[in-house]
């Protein structure tokens, strides 16, 4: 492979990103680095095997403290010398008594606050989060000793080196704001006093885990590891209509006990709930979701067995849609006029099942139903439990990553990768385009492409990817095609290895290291731009892939080479 990475001139090997930044492996001066776009948050598997939000830092300018940031009787100045040897601290200075820095922002559950900090004319620091309660903790930041606190799950002052501390505080509570005072031993009396800062972050869970730089916290590749080796996440836009997917309780529970906060869920924090039947009846979980008759929805849930076994993940919208699961030993069954169903590990013993059905009416009624067996029982014995994180309901033929819910519904945005002006690294007589990536769903709608363009799409285009749900490659110059490979079947959860290798009359395009379609009249449209992901035009991606690698080349390799770059 080294000496296809020579002959490269653009290669893209998901492993360094920013928020908005995708970072090609070559050229290594920035020119081929991509411009990132998804204007929401995300989630993804991380390399420890948890579901984690992208970015995981809830903090927006989480160290550019005169944006979206606030204050009462302070004032904050940058350039100070800071942790790194660099010029990226602030002063933060106070007026009068209690001033403080601040940052609103609604968030729910178990949550660490941190900062790094020094002493400057104030030998102390005061962390506080305002919300149902009020979690706080004063820091000595010449001693690292930690004085009063409130309403606290834990606490830590941590020496970084040259009189800095990391200071964190955890708690759980529904959190408005965020606030960071100048302090005196247990005291905000004094009229004036400063500490240096830097490189605040608020996270979900009780670990303050590695900083990470935030501005408006938008736009921020997804590396997920669900195979293993990290793979740059792109997704359609989705939504999860059903609120409060984290607290069953908030799900119209009907002889069901939940106990919150029960154990570990898939993301690694404490915040999965114990669901056990209890009393007489019908034991569910859920309610009513509006949604579009005649439209395709996917249900999804993680569970993991307690000692209840038995449970139908149901929507009585079409007559009974349900698959149903043996917890214990993951066995599953779908009702007919379920489109699609399964289950999918996530380790740690939890599983995520998901349901896809077309949708009868306009009113669904989706509920988790405790049974007693696996073949209809509506009642269950009390006091059997299991585990439940997670809930989503979105219209698609397939689930998507983890959209998180409190008291709305969440939209995730679709990914997008793409550099403008870049007709160096584009071959405009001769070159060769190639993509590794795994093919996790299909929607037969629209696609996914990898593609080269120059101005409007559908104009002067070479891609590579998927399109209608076939495996495809295309060319067309000034809107007319000079070039179809025809459409290819794909295999879900396959990984693909595609190559187009074009010149003038010369068009050879390799899948899985098989030659698939040649041509020997088409002629090469000039281009300048480069996407990865949802298109920038009305064509929505559809398509949920993991990229592993792509790369251009200037020339149009050899039919030869070709079979050994595609060769899995």
């Amino acid at each position: 492979m080294s000496t296809f990475y020579d002959q490269a001139s653009l290669v893209l090997i998901p492993s360094g990103y920013k928020e908005d930044v995708v970072y090609s492996q070559k050229p290594t001066d920035g020119s081929g680095d991509l411009t990132f776009t998804r204007a929401s948050d995300g989630t993804r598997v991380n390399s420890q095997g948890y579901v984690e939000r992208v970015p995981w830092n809830l903090l927006q300018q989480s160290n550019t403290f005169s944006t979206t940031w606030g204050n009462s009787n302070t004032t904050e100045t940058g350039g100070q010398a800071d942790k790194d040897g660099g010029n990226n601290a602030w002063l933060l200075t106070k007026s009068a008594s209690n001033g403080y820095l601040i940052q609103s922002l609604a968030q729910a559950g178990v949550q660490t606050a941190s900062i790094y900090a020094k002493a400057s004319d104030s030998d102390w620091l005061y962390l506080q989060a305002v919300g149902t309660s009020t979690a706080s903790c004063y820091f000595d930041l010449i001693n690292g000793t930690t004085g009063s606190t409130g309403s606290l799950i834990d606490k830590s002052i941590e020496l970084i080196g040259n009189g800095w501390y990391r200071c964190s505080i955890t708690y759980n509570q529904t959190l408005s704001n965020f606030r960071i005072y100048p302090a005196e031993a247990n005291s905000l009396s004094a009229s004036s006093g400063s500490v240096f800062i830097q490189d605040a972050q608020l996270v979900e869970g009780t670990t303050a885990k590695p900083y990470f730089p935030t501005t408006d916290r938008l736009n921020v590749p997804r590396l997920d590891y669900s195979n293993g080796c990290p793979s740059l996440l792109l997704e359609p836009q989705r939504t999860n209509l059903r609120t409060h997917s984290d607290d069953f309780n908030n799900i119209s529970p009907s002889n069901v006990t939940v106990t919150s906060n029960d154990t570990t869920s898939p993301d690694g924090t404490a915040n999965a709930d114990k669901l056990t039947p209890s009393g007489t009846g019908f034991h569910t979980v859920g309610n009513t979701i509006s949604v579009t008759a005649g439209q395709k929805y996917t249900i999804s849930v993680f569970y993991k067995y307690g000692t209840h076994k038995n449970i139908g993940f149901y929507d009585n919208n079409t007559s009974g849609s349900e698959i149903t699961i043996n917890l214990e030993t993951n066995a599953f069954t779908l009702a007919a006029n379920v489109d699609d169903g399964g289950i999918v590990p996530y380790g740690n013993g939890w599983y995520r099942a998901y349901a896809t059905f077309t949708a009868a009416s306009s009113n669904m009624v989706n509920y988790i139903i405790f049974r007693n067996d696996a073949n209809n029982g509506n009642y269950t014995a009390t006091g059997a439990y299991s585990y439940f994180y997670g809930w989503q309901i979105e219209q698609g033929s397939y689930s998507t990553s983890y959209i998180p819910t409190t008291s709305a519904a969440v939209t995730r945005v679709a990914d997008a990768a793409y550099k403008t002006g870049i007709s160096s690294l584009i071959g405009q007589t001769e070159g060769t385009m190639f993509l590794d990536f795994v093919l996790d769903s299909v929607d037969g709608l629209n696609d996914f492409r990898f593609s080269v363009s120059e101005g409007a799409l559908y104009n002067n285009e070479i891609f590579i990817g998927m399109t209608n749900g076939y495996l495809r490659a295309f060319m067309q110059e000034s809107g007319s095609a000079v070039y179809d490979s025809g459409n290819i079947s794909p295999i879900v959860g396959t990984r693909y290895k595609m190559a187009l290798a074009y010149a003038n009359n010369d068009v050879v395009f390799y899948v899985n290291g098989t030659q698939k379609n040649t041509s020997s009249s088409a002629t090469i449209p000039n281009t300048d731009e480069i996407t990865i992901g949802n298109r920038t035009d009305s064509k929505a991606m559809v398509v949920k892939e993991t990229v592993n690698q792509a790369a251009l080349f200037k020339t149009r390799l050899t039919n030869t080479e070709l079979a050994a770059l595609t060769t899995l």
